[in-house]
């Protein structure tokens, strides 16, 4: 079982190696309140389709399986699992769990 200490460990690794890739200006904090969709979001749309890829592969290394983060029926109507480290940790957790 994947803990919210890994899975927000698995987030930011993720975005560390992502921020390797970006100029000074650029870095994204690695803050669990930090924005990673919508207005106020350091990524672009491909970015983040990156992030969701790095994330994936990462906690792939550390559960042993494959953990599919893309939207899909469980995540609609519900917040955006994508909004901030802290969400994506979370539904990094329930989606290891399944």
């Amino acid at each position: 079982m994947l803990t919210r200490e890994q899975a927000l460990s698995i987030v930011q690794s993720a975005i560390s190696e992502l921020n390797e890739m970006r100029g000074p200006s650029a870095q994204m904090p690695l803050e669990t309140t930090t924005v990673l969709q919508g207005v106020h979001s350091g990524l672009d749309s491909l970015g983040l389709i990156n992030l969701i890829a790095a994330v994936e592969d990462k906690a792939k290394d550390v559960c042993g399986k494959s953990v599919y983060l893309g939207v899909d029926e469980s995540t609609t109507g519900s917040e955006n699992p994508f909004s901030t480290i802290e969400t994506l940790a979370e539904e990094l957790v329930k989606r290891a769990a399944n």
